[in-house]
């Protein structure tokens, strides 16, 4: 898969987060958006990377906000099952 339409789809992700801190599920964008879902979850996991979103099974993708980033981290919000989901985004 083309590395570009990884960076396109975290442009628009990114452009959609600017006008709402919400965004659908991972399947509900692939949908919309006409891509697999694995593509989708690979943009997703760049933005997550990036800490600039939640994403967590069975709920929203959230932005973060600017004063989480000075806060003690949790990792994937300290759940195993966020840990695990997170994983398999890959």
């Amino acid at each position: 898969m083309p590395q570009r339409l990884i960076d396109r789809l975290v442009d628009k992700l990114h452009s959609h987060l600017a006008q709402s801190s919400d965004l659908p599920s991972i399947s509900r964008l692939s949908a919309q958006w006409g891509v697999s879902y694995p593509t989708m979850a690979r943009a997703v996991r760049v933005l997550v990377d990036q800490g600039k979103i939640e994403c967590h099974p069975g709920r929203a993708i959230r932005a973060i906000s600017e004063d989480a980033h000075d806060r003690a981290p949790q990792v994937n919000g300290g759940s195993r099952k966020g840990a695990l989901y997170l994983e398999l985004l890959l």
